[in-house]
């Protein structure tokens, strides 16, 4: 259905992750890959222009920013690009960090680090594209999120990400795959996941305003020990949980990266402190097994489901 998915590498994104490493502001540790420890030694003298992670919040917001715009050292936008109005506003936080990009790329000898780097990060890439190729990774996303319309897809290795970490933003007609290392078979999950959010934000877009409707509901996960605090927007949690949900269940099974659907799903409540993946796996079982009406069915049968919680005191899990 959306043909070859394609991997290379990417110079904006490479430029400001390195910036974001020189300053401190990347997550992970530096030892993660090669590159990454090569790029904040190489930089480690850099102090910036006082740019902090409270100006953008998370770092997804400048990465999108950055797909928007032409190769360093150009950095105009791209003509063209049509957005969601969601991306819109990434797009619009992400912007702050352009006169520190400008400033880094100006005062730095990053465009010779980035081309010594190149080889070995075009390796990376190779190397995750016959992965990725065997796998045929888009059509399964396509087929299990039962897409109508076609996925683009590009992933983008970052080799100065944090480990098993990554984003998965929409640009124009692209749906971009961020990850971070190590870049071998155990990335189709990371890859898997990125690019099942843009898939389930075209499931879910129609109910935007009956999901918002249950914002309450996102104190029973805002209470669980282990639960990240870069999911503490209701809509953001609940197209987390109906990603992870379908991924335990559909998709990282048919990849071979984790076939124990209970244990996952154990893994997510008690150790990511997911604590609807069961109602989410529940109906989308439900729906996969009897697949009459559409996965937007699903979303709004997990809505009511939810319901259920109202009436409940939330409960802190150890």
């Amino acid at each position: 259905m959306g043909g070859r998915l394609r991997v290379r590498p990417d110079k904006n994104v490479f430029l400001l992750y390195a910036m974001l490493n020189a300053l401190g502001l990347a997550r992970g540790h530096p030892d993660s890959h090669l590159l990454r420890r090569r790029a904040v030694d190489h930089f480690q003298g850099y102090s910036g222009v006082g740019l902090k992670q409270d100006d953008y919040g998370h770092h997804s917001k400048p990465v999108v920013y950055v797909l928007t715009l032409n190769d360093a050292p150009d950095f105009s936008e791209k003509q063209g690009l049509t957005l969601h109005s969601c991306m819109r506003r990434e797009v619009e936080i992400g912007r702050v960090v352009l006169p520190h990009l400008e400033h880094f790329y100006q005062h730095t000898d990053f465009e010779d680090f980035y081309q010594k780097a190149l080889p070995r990060y075009a390796d990376e890439c190779e190397f995750l594209q016959g992965i990725v190729d065997r796998a045929d990774i888009g059509d399964l996303l396509d087929n299990v999120w039962e897409v109508d319309r076609p996925f683009n897809m590009e992933v983008i290795p970052m080799p100065l990400e944090g480990i098993h970490s990554g984003i998965g933003p929409s640009v124009g007609d692209t749906d971009y795959q961020i990850v971070g290392p190590p870049f071998d078979f155990g990335i189709l999950h990371l890859v898997a996941h990125e690019g099942s959010h843009p898939r389930a934000k075209r499931v879910l877009e129609p109910f935007v305003d009956e999901i918002a409707s249950r914002s309450h509901l996102l104190q029973h996960a805002l209470v669980q020990p282990n639960y990240p605090d870069s999911y503490n927007h209701w809509p953001t949690c609940f197209e987390e949980h109906f990603v992870r949900a379908m991924q335990a269940g559909y998709i990282d099974p048919s990849i071979g990266v984790d076939s124990d659907v209970e244990n996952r799903l154990r893994r997510e409540e008690k150790g990511n402190g997911m604590v609807f993946i069961r109602d989410f796996y529940e109906e989308i079982r439900k729906h996969k097994a009897n697949p009459t009406g559409s996965l937007k069915d699903v979303a709004l049968r997990v809505l009511d489901r939810l319901d259920q919680y109202n009436a409940q005191p939330p409960i802190h899990h150890s």
